[in-house]
This record gives C-alpha cells, structure tokens and sequence, in this order.
C-alpha cells in the first residue's frame, strides 16, 4: 500500500469508526435513560447526546471526534495537489464547504426540536451545505477528467447523485408537517401520543448524516484512483 492510499484509509475509516461509536453509545445511553429502544426512524440525533450521566457525555465525545474526522476528510483534494496543482482553489472550496457542513451537524446535534426554527435552520444548513460540497467535488472530479475521463466521469455523476438526494431530502414536502404526532384515545379517556413511524424529519437528519458520510467514502476513493494513475 503507498502512503497515499495510507492516507486516504485512514481519512475514510475514521469518521465512519467514530459514527458506528456514536449509534451504540447513544442507543445503549437513550435506553438506560428512558427504558425504551433508541430508533432511527423515529428519534431525533440530539436525543442521543442530551443528558448529563457518564454515558451520554461518552457519546457525545464520540460524536464530537466523529465531527472532526468527518471534516477533516474534506482535505482529502489537498493530498493530491502534488500532481494537480491547478485544483487548489476548488480544495479550498471543498474543504471550507465540508467544515461548515459540520458546524451545522454540530448544531443539528446540540439543538432540540422543542426549538423548532432552530433545529429546522440548523437541518435546512446542513443539508444545504451537503449539497453544496457534493456539487463542488462533482466539478473537482469534472476537472480530473483529462487524467481519466471515464473514471473521473463516473465519480462526478455519483456526487451529482449525492447532490440530488440531499436536496430531495431538504424539499421534501412531507418536512411541512413534521411535527404532526398520532394519538390514541383509551377507554378510560386517556390520549397517548406517539410518533409516526418514520417520523418525517428525525428520520431525514439520519438519512442525511448516512448519505454526507457515503458520499464522502466515495469522494476519497474516486481521489485515490484518481491519484494513483
């Protein structure tokens, strides 16, 4: 392995590590606290990281680390600037667009949605920035095509994919009433209220967190083929 593909390994399996950490931290915390199973499809990613014990500040060092290592994978252009100097304004730009699309992941984290016009600018920045870094690795991989025009084509695609599906993802129409809850009514006259089953906009945070994290992976390993021509 050159040190090059070192690198990008190390830059790919890191925030992924430190994701898969932060589910099974949050899940095993969530349920020590509130007796009831963590679920993607319906709670909401700041629900694994509030609380004061031991285990959701565990969790919460875990999501901080994997918010590092997800940003830091942005630079991943930058290890290739040797053989192809004329991408460092789009490096830049990429890298400044994946710190930012953070920053907002870290506020989607911290923010509950009982702040509900916060909680949706943070989701609204982050996915918008999402597609955003897609959009400009897509052009950077549209630049590499005299290297390899198919290889480079393909990667591009993908991230205009990738693109797509976060911006579907934030024009969703169903987004307009995410706070709708169903209830039941009992005999005695008792209403429970429970969350729809995916409930909207929880379950849209995860998916966007999923897709940034595999369009990241794919970015890194269409820049090491790239740069191992």
């Amino acid at each position: 392995m050159t040190p090059s593909a070192s690198w990008f390994l190390l830059l790919a399996l890191t925030p992924v590590v430190f994701l898969l950490l932060t589910w099974f931290l949050g899940a095993h915390a969530y349920k020590e606290e509130n007796k009831k199973r963590y679920s993607l499809l319906t709670m909401f990613p700041y629900e694994m990281l509030e609380g004061g014990s031991g285990a959701k500040n565990a969790t919460r060092v875990s999501y901080y680390f994997y918010l590092a290592a997800s940003a830091f994978a942005g630079s991943y252009l930058l290890l290739t600037l040797d053989k192809h100097t004329y991408l460092l304004p789009l490096a830049i730009v990429v890298l400044v667009f994946f710190v930012l699309q953070n920053v907002a992941l870290l506020a989607l984290g911290l923010i509950s949605a009982y702040n509900p016009k916060q909680h949706l600018l943070a989701y609204v920045a982050y996915s918008g920035l999402s597609v955003l870094a897609e959009a400009s690795s897509a052009v950077t991989f549209a630049n590499l095509m005299p290297v390899d025009s198919s290889l480079a084509l393909g990667f591009c695609v993908a991230m205009v994919a990738f693109a797509a599906i976060h911006f579907l993802l934030l024009v969703n129409p169903r987004l307009s009433h995410w706070g709708e809850l169903r209830s039941t009514m009992d005999e005695q006259g008792n209403v429970t209220t429970y969350r729809p089953k995916p409930f909207v906009l929880a379950f849209s945070e995860h998916l966007a967190l999923i897709f940034s994290l595999v369009s990241t992976i794919a970015g890194l390993l269409g820049f090491l083929l790239l740069n191992l021509k």
